[in-house]
């Protein structure tokens, strides 16, 4: 049975597959499980940290990682924006690198009125893509960063309430 039905979008991504029937036993389930995380936590890859950077592209084989942070402020505040992120993965950047890996930290900013930064242009550029795909790319990033702050705008009087662990809307 695949999760792809679930609500939480994570599960559905993760291609879980859950096999049930007369072999299957929960005390086995859990002992896989258990190996698993163990499993994971003796293969620190990079450094332990409860940082959470938007997007993590790494290579075991050459030991390289690339921290990707998106930040979508106002445009006036991009260099300073730029600048936290910065200052904010710095540790884990060090880290990695004393563990051995070749690790950049690639901060990206996108005003909130849709203004690519530099550091898009700069990152996309970094990753190889070039030319047309990188300006459509960047068009569509911005378009969705705008369309998010309006929306954003739009909710302004809404007032959010949490009741027992589930968000709710209230007007």
């Amino acid at each position: 049975m695949m999760l792809r039905d679930s609500k939480d979008e994570r599960v559905c991504q993760a291609g879980i597959v859950v096999q049930t029937g007369r072999k299957w036993s929960a005390d086995r389930a859990l002992k896989e499980a258990e190996y698993r995380g163990r499993s994971a936590r003796q293969r620190r890859i990079l450094a332990l940290t409860s940082l959470r950077p938007d997007i993590v592209l790494w290579s075991r084989g050459t030991k390289q990682v690339v921290l990707i942070e998106l930040t979508v402020p106002w445009e006036e505040r991009m260099e300073e924006a730029y600048e936290r992120k910065l200052k904010k993965y710095q540790g884990l950047i060090l880290e990695s690198q004393q563990n051995g890996w070749k690790a950049w930290n690639l901060p990206v900013e996108v005003g909130c009125r849709g203004f690519a930064g530099q550091s898009l242009w700069r990152t996309l550029g970094l990753l190889g893509i070039e030319g047309m795909a990188r300006k459509r790319l960047v068009g569509k990033v911005t378009e969705q960063a705008e369309s998010a702050s309006h929306w954003i705008w739009i909710q302004r009087e809404v007032r959010w309430q949490s009741q027992s662990g589930e968000g709710q809307i209230t007007t």
